[in-house]
C-alpha cells in the first residue's frame, strides 16, 4: 500500500512534466524560427550595408522591426497574436513587406520565411485547428474510399461519415457556447 502512495504522486508529477515539456518545445520551435529569421536579416544588413539599394534596405529594416516586435511580445501575446482574427492582419503586414519592390532573391526568401513562420505559429498556437481541418476533410476522403470499395465498405463509410458530421456539429455548438461565455 505504501508503494502506491509513493507511485501515484510520482506518476502525476511525470505527466505534468510531459505536458509542460511539450508546451515548452512548441514555444521554442516557433520562437526559434523568428529569432533565426532576424539573425539572417541582420547578417545581410551587416555584410552588404553599402551595397544595398535603399528599397532593399527599407524592406530589411521593416522585416527586422516586425520580427523584433513578434519576438519581444511573444510570451505575452502568443495565444492572441497567432489566432484567426489576427492572422489576416499578420498576413497583410507580410504582404505589405512583399509588395515593396524587391529584386534581391535573398530578401525575397527572407520575406517568404517571415510569412511561413507566421503560418506555422498560427497552426501551432491555434487550438483544435488541425482536428477541425481533419474533420472537414474526412467526409470527402471517406466518400472517395466508398466509391472505390464494395457494398460493405460503403455501409461502413456511411456510418463513419454520419459520426464525423455529428462530431463536427457538436464541436461547433461547443465552440459557440465557449464564445458566448
Amino acid at each position: 500500500m505504501f508503494f502506491y502512495l509513493l507511485t501515484i504522486p510520482i506518476l502525476f508529477g511525470s505527466l505534468y512534466m510531459l505536458f509542460y515539456l511539450r508546451r515548452l518545445k512548441k514555444h521554442d520551435k516557433v520562437l526559434y524560427r523568428f529569432c533565426q529569421l532576424r539573425r539572417e536579416t541582420m547578417s545581410i544588413i551587416r555584410e552588404a550595408n553599402f551595397d544595398l539599394k535603399p528599397e532593399d534596405y527599407a524592406v530589411l529594416r521593416a522585416l527586422v522591426e516586425k520580427t523584433s516586435d513578434t519576438i519581444h511580445d511573444f510570451n505575452n501575446c502568443k495565444v492572441s497574436l497567432f489566432n484567426v482574427r489576427k492572422l489576416s492582419e499578420q498576413v497583410s503586414r507580410a504582404k505589405m513587406i512583399e509588395a515593396l519592390d524587391v529584386e534581391n532573391p535573398q530578401i525575397q526568401k527572407l520575406c517568404l520565411g517571415y510569412t511561413l513562420a507566421m503560418l506555422r505559429a498560427f497552426f501551432t498556437f491555434t487550438p483544435f485547428i488541425k482536428s477541425e481541418l481533419g474533420l472537414r476533410v474526412a467526409p470527402y476522403l471517406l466518400r472517395a474510399l466508398a466509391s472505390l470499395g464494395g457494398n460493405y465498405l460503403k455501409i461502413q463509410v456511411k456510418k463513419m461519415n454520419e459520426l464525423i458530421l455529428w462530431i463536427k456539429q457538436e464541436s461547433e455548438e461547443h465552440g459557440a457556447a465557449l464564445a458566448a461565455s
